[in-house]
């Protein structure tokens, strides 16, 4: 059972993915740092970057997130946890979903009586090769 400030983190990650799943950007985009960043394998993204990444994005489909084993900690005016996140991307042609897995650790900040995601780091555990090489 998750204590108050870890369920508060909890949802306001999942609130996050549901942004993104909804394709609600300016939302998904009020939830992060003004100097937010994230490591998503080897790239490192700001916030302008990721919000346009994840807008080109929704052009081609719809992701939903399961969050799973989410453990918090928090220390003042910061707060991390740890999680899976399963994903489903459905893309709009007929190809079939994938199902993806990723290994994360997220940074919170408390600003303005709310908390915020200020770092995110993310590692895909069954990465797909890039599309001019064989599996």
């Amino acid at each position: 059972m998750m204590n108050s400030i870890e369920q508060t983190l909890y949802e306001t990650l999942h609130g996050w993915y549901e942004a993104i799943h909804l394709h609600d950007l300016q939302t998904a985009a009020d939830m992060l740092t003004p100097d937010f960043r994230i490591v998503e394998h080897t790239e490192i993204l700001d916030k302008a970057e990721l919000l346009a990444r994840l807008e080109d994005g929704m052009a081609y489909g719809t992701q939903t997130s399961e969050l799973v084993d989410f453990n918090a900690q928090s220390q003042g005016d910061f707060a991390w946890a740890t999680l899976r996140n399963c994903e489903v991307w459905t893309p709009n042609d007929a190809e079939p979903p994938m199902d993806l897995e990723f290994v994360e650790t997220v940074i919170f900040q408390y600003l303005d009586g709310r908390w915020l995601i200020a770092h995110y780091h993310a590692t895909n555990t069954n990465p797909l090769p890039p599309p001019d090489t064989e599996a």
